[in-house]
């Protein structure tokens, strides 16, 4: 999926230096969910809609530094399109 997603060589995908970093975007996405989970679970319920905003708007975030360093319309429909549409949920939810 990362291949076809990303455009990665299986080549480039065996160096350890882009499985290094590839580990490292799996902890960053784990502390994002771990964080809406805490934000919806453990956050005072005035606070839930906030809290959510905070760990999603991170998600739009890399979905825009992606789509400006690594391919635009990949990482649009893949990262930051969902984020939006989780943002604009909330926002109509408050």
């Amino acid at each position: 999926m990362l291949q076809r997603s990303f455009g990665m060589s299986a080549e480039f995908l065996n160096q350890s230096e882009a499985r290094l970093a590839l580990a490292n975007q799996g902890i960053y996405n784990g502390f994002i969910g771990g964080g809406l989970l805490f934000a919806r679970f453990d956050f005072p319920v005035d606070a839930q809609a906030i809290g959510s905003l905070l760990f999603t708007s991170f998600v739009v975030l890399a979905g825009v530094f992606g789509m400006a360093t690594i391919r635009r319309k990949s990482i649009f429909w893949i990262q930051a399109f969902p984020a939006i549409l989780a943002v604009l949920a909330i926002l109509f939810n408050v």
